[in-house]
């Protein structure tokens, strides 16, 4: 099997304003370690991780390279500051890793438990060039309207949730993200990044253990699962 060097760009750099008063989210601490040193620690312990890249809000590099360096996390090789937009913020961190990162996962500093099959997506994305991980949508679909009228029910067979991390040939990405760098429309995710240059993505099955913490409601189930873990 061939190995890949595999560089992770963590998000960190949202605001958070869905969780309500307080800090920002990626700081809030669960069980007492801030939310985003979570998956920086799972990221940190893969064999197949050469470096962590961070992106942070704009002034608080120094703050979240302290925190990483107090806990030891050795393969975090740099934070930069994050832009206006996601793509912004993703296309600077992928510009800090290391030049011989040949695979970049992209991961959302507010997902705390990513899979622990990590290793074996970043072999399919040397072999595939682009894949995500994603959750079938078990719900009914339904599209409303301003007034919450519901206008139409969505056939969910093929439809999937899409989660991270998400990883790619670093080349592939990079050109992608150069194409889409003066999109006006919003691109919510890196696969609909290289959907936009024209490149296939595949799809991982994602766990249920892949949670993002999002809202306070999120918080009660992210505690319970890390006390599972600690």
């Amino acid at each position: 099997m061939m190995n890949h060097q595999c560089g992770v760009v963590i998000v960190a750099a949202g605001g958070g304003t869905r969780m309500g008063e307080g800090p920002p989210k990626q700081y809030r601490e669960l069980l007492g370690i801030p939310l985003f040193l979570w998956p920086v620690r799972f990221f940190n312990a893969q064999d197949c991780v050469s470096e962590i890249v961070i992106v942070a809000p704009s002034g608080d590099e120094e703050r979240i390279i302290n925190i990483c360096r107090v806990d030891g996390m050795n393969k975090v090789a740099r934070v930069t500051a994050g832009g206006v937009r996601r793509q912004d913020s993703v296309a600077a961190g992928i510009a800090a890793l290391s030049e011989n990162v040949s695979i970049a996962a992209v991961h959302d500093a507010a997902r705390p438990f990513p899979p622990s099959d990590f290793a074996d997506a970043v072999q399919s994305a040397g072999q595939y060039g682009a894949v995500i991980y994603a959750a079938r949508i078990s719900e009914t679909i339904k599209r409303a309207g301003k007034d919450l009228l519901i206008e139409e029910t969505i056939d969910r067979e093929n439809l999937w949730g899409a989660q991270t991390p998400q990883i790619f040939q670093r080349s592939k990405l990079e050109d992608a993200l150069r194409f889409c760098q003066t999109a006006k429309q919003l691109l919510t995710d890196e696969a609909l990044t290289m959907e936009v240059a024209g490149y296939e993505v595949k799809i991982i099955p994602a766990p249920r253990t892949n949670i993002k913490v999002t809202t306070s409601d999120d918080w009660p189930l992210a505690e319970a699962m890390a006390r599972c873990r600690s």
